[in-house]
């Protein structure tokens, strides 16, 4: 009889004469999977679906109506016949197979199995020693054993879990393995042992929750391992947080979000470096980054282990300061060193004098660079970090060049304005000047005619000529004077009857006054200006300064006189008896003395002084009163300058 494993297809042949009982078992090699042989007339009287088989369905097993194992014709299997045996598959004789053992997921777990002791075997095999031949491998001679009579020597060896039992805090994918070659492992995640009927092991379990792991190998003919168990405690973690931006160095203002892929968890970050806390500041928005800063990050939630920090460091910088050149581009008769810094520290300079762009990988600038000849000079600076500088280039041109301008007035100080003329030996030479100390260039003030000089000036020229190098600067400069103001006096001329303080000054500043008094001119050698008159004189000034026109003369007339001594009366102011004769003097020489009787101011009366006298009055009803007056030479009177006769009261 032919049989074919339903699980891996294997056909093996089997001789129901040698099952002496009523049922039997039997083990494929190849996948060790086991079934129990009943008899044809132990068979169950009725089909899978309900039916009672027929004779008919009983000769599909052994060509005829007798079942096999009984004593018939040599015709009761087909090998006796000499035709060829026919294969017939598990799942037709399900009527009369039990697999033992073999894992349906459908039935349950403390379902019996039939089973048969392993030494109980070896009467349903045949006489090839144990040995059933294999229809694919019968003319190699390759055998595979189903059951041996001898009792196993070898158990199968424990499985290997990996990883071992532990706290974990990610999905683990365990691993499975046994050292038994062709051994099969089943497994359970439920805590319960592991038969045949349990989960086969074909790769990685996945463990996401806490759970144990039991596991047993299995090898046809050898003895079931023993099991292995590891017990896994999954402790979920948050998962870290994700920066948007990488730590690094950029040029302008960052916005970093911060995620992460734990459901609901809280993001607490800080921005001094130091490690978050579920007090530091909770993330909702997008930080704009616009100084360098240092963000850390860690994720929280209720009931989960925190996540690590997450650290990111960002500089922000800028764009690198355009170099300058410290010779300006130009036209020059000679080789120039040209030297270029860059204000940005640390940054590096990197120029070409080939007309290309620099990069970082052409020269970079240590030292002054040589020009010898016409050249255009191109520069860049870098920073690691920081955006490049602007473009700088200039052409330096290597020619003649322009002579030198002059100028037709020598430097100086003048007392009136000036004309000067500027001139160049260089023929198409254009001249440029300024007149107020500053180098001229070509942007300056054009030189088309002679310039007026009003004022003091400083005049600075240059000349120049295309494709040749620029003049020497040609510089000069012009003091216009003038004429010095007329000296004042500050007391006008006339007649003072006391000493006088005269100041003279002159208007033009810092101008030195000199004057006489004898009526002389004045010079640089006479008295400086403050004068002091005691007496009758003559000023004579005149303002001097260095490359100044002096000034005209200044003159002032003094006539300094004097006050007139009081008159003095001979006699005493009184009562007299008698009439009395009174007498006036006056100490001071020349001097007319005027008096009057009727007690009013004496005046310079056109007659002689003395010659008046009272008229007559009695002395007893009126006491005469007499005043005098004696004026000093304010007018000429033809009288005696003293009285003739006494005057009588």
């Amino acid at each position: 009889m032919i049989i074919k494993c339903e699980n891996c297809g294997n056909k093996y042949r089997l001789d129901l004469k040698k099952i002496k009982d009523m049922k039997g078992g039997v083990k494929c090699s190849a996948c060790g999977h086991q079934l129990v042989i009943h008899k044809p007339d132990r068979a169950p009287t009725t089909s899978k679906d309900g039916q009672t088989p027929s004779k008919e369905d009983d000769s599909s097993l052994n060509g005829k109506s007798s079942p096999p194992g009984q004593k018939g014709s040599e015709t009761d299997h087909p090998e006796q016949t000499g035709q060829p045996p026919r294969a017939i598959n598990l799942s037709d004789l399900e009527r009369y197979l039990e697999p033992i053992d073999a894992w349906d997921p459908n039935r349950e777990a403390t379902e019996p199995s039939a089973s048969v002791d392993l030494s109980q075997l070896n009467q349903y095999i045949d006489d090839s020693g144990g040995e059933l031949k294999d229809d694919a491998d019968r003319s190699s001679g390759r055998s595979a054993r189903l059951f041996s009579g001898e009792q196993p020597a070898d158990s199968v060896d424990t499985p290997t879990i990996s990883p071992g039992s532990g706290k974990y805090n990610l999905t683990l994918r365990v691993s499975i393995s046994c050292a038994a070659e062709n051994s099969i492992i089943h497994y359970t995640l439920d805590g319960s042992d592991p038969t045949g009927r349990s989960p086969r092991y074909s790769g990685p379990v996945e463990v996401s929750s806490s759970t144990t792991i039991k596991a047993r190998a299995f090898k046809p003919g050898w003895v079931t391992s023993e099991i292995a168990a590891e017990t896994y405690e999954i402790v979920k973690k948050v998962v870290p947080p994700s920066f948007s931006i990488l730590s690094g160095t950029y040029t302008s203002t960052q916005n970093l979000t911060i995620s992460c892929d734990t459901p609901q968890a809280d993001i607490r970050f800080t921005n001094d470096g130091s490690e978050p806390t579920l007090n530091s500041s909770l993330y909702q928005f997008p930080i704009g980054i616009t100084k360098s800063v240092t963000i850390t990050a860690r994720t929280y939630k209720s009931g989960w282990q925190r996540s690590k920090i997450v650290k990111a460091i960002y500089e922000i910088t800028g764009t690198v300061a355009t170099p300058t050149f410290f010779v300006e581009p130009g036209a020059y008769p000679s080789p120039q060193m040209v030297n270029i810094l860059c204000a940005t520290p640390g940054a590096e300079i990197h120029y070409t004098t080939d007309e290309n762009e620099p990069t970082k990988t052409m020269a970079a600038y240590k030292e002054p660079i040589e020009i010898s000849k016409s050249t255009y000079l191109f520069a860049r600076a870098f920073k690691k970090g920081w955006e490049s500088s602007e473009l700088v280039t200039g052409y330096y041109e290597i020619t003649d060049k322009v002579e030198t301008p002059a100028f037709s007035i020598k430097r100086g100080t003048y007392t009136t304005p000036q004309k000067v003329k500027i001139s160049c030996p260089t023929s198409e030479a254009r001249i440029h000047y300024t007149i107020d100390g500053t180098v001229p260039n070509t942007d300056s003030l054009l030189y088309s005619g002679p310039l007026k000089i009003k004022e003091t000036t400083m005049l600075t020229a240059r000349a120049f000529r295309d494709t040749w190098a620029p003049s020497d600067i040609a510089v000069t400069s012009y003091k216009i004077t003038g004429t010095l103001s007329t000296p004042a006096f500050s007391v006008k001329p006339g007649k003072y009857i006391a000493a006088q303080q005269v100041v003279i000054s002159c208007a033009t500043p810092e101008a030195e006054i000199y004057y006489t008094i004898d009526g002389t001119y004045p010079a640089e050698n006479s008295i400086p200006y403050t004068v002091h008159l005691k007496k009758s004189a003559v000023i004579k000034a005149r303002a001097l300064l260095t490359d100044w026109e002096p000034s005209e003369v200044a003159e002032a007339k003094y006539h300094i006189t004097g006050r007139v001594a009081s008159p003095k009366f001979s006699l005493k102011p009184g009562m007299y008896t008698t009439e009395q004769t009174v007498r006036l003097d006056c100490p001071t020489t020349k001097a007319q003395i005027f008096f009057t009787t009727d007690r009013s101011e004496p005046t310079e009366a056109p007659c002689r002084p003395g010659l008046i006298k009272p008229a007559g009055l009695p002395v007893t009803s009126y006491p005469p009163f007499l005043r005098s007056q004696a004026p000093w030479r304010r007018r000429h009177f033809p009288c005696s300058p003293e009285p003739t006769r006494p005057l009588k009261a």
